[in-house]
């Protein structure tokens, strides 16, 4: 496994998980909407510092609990300014590189939002898929963490 080389560091976080729709038809100029809220399911994010210093969050798969999945990568460059939006609120983009997303989603960036209390961070993964019968369905998959344990992990990579 070659990623495994290129990885320096690595720790878990515990977070909790959902992954919201809303689905928009359009029929006869009649707009509508439905809005879904699962419950949230605990999870288990890894967070690896690479060798290039860019800081990869994976997500544990529901199959094995052990194999990981790519979520984000944040670039060396721009750790300060995640650092500092988690300690002072406000909201930070990272590159989305999650596999098997189609081209117009992989131009999109994911939110790290971060709330001003700084006590639990939202990760926002977005996704949209345009079906055939003149509906659009998005996707959010929505990752809470608690904001000290993040930031505690960040600065110790």
């Amino acid at each position: 496994m070659s990623r495994q080389t290129n990885i320096q560091f690595s720790n878990e976080i515990q977070a909790l998980k959902d992954t919201r729709s809303t689905i928009i038809t359009n029929q006869n100029d009649n707009i509508n909407s439905t809005i879904n809220y699962p419950p949230y399911i605990q999870t288990i994010l890894k967070i690896e510092k690479q060798v290039d210093g860019n800081i990869i969050i994976n997500g544990m798969t529901k199959e094995s609990g052990t194999e990981t999945k790519k979520l984000l990568e944040i670039p060396n460059g721009n750790i300060s300014r995640l650092k500092d939006a988690i300690q002072y609120g406000g909201s930070f983009r990272a590159k989305d590189v999650r596999e098997n997303q189609t081209q117009k989603e992989n131009n999109k960036d994911s939110h790290i939002h971060v709330d001003n209390f700084k006590e639990y961070i939202h990760l926002i993964m977005p996704s949209i898929n345009n079906n055939a019968d003149s509906s659009s369905s998005y996707y959010y998959t929505n990752y809470i963490i608690n904001g000290d344990n993040l930031l505690r992990i960040i600065s110790n990579l």
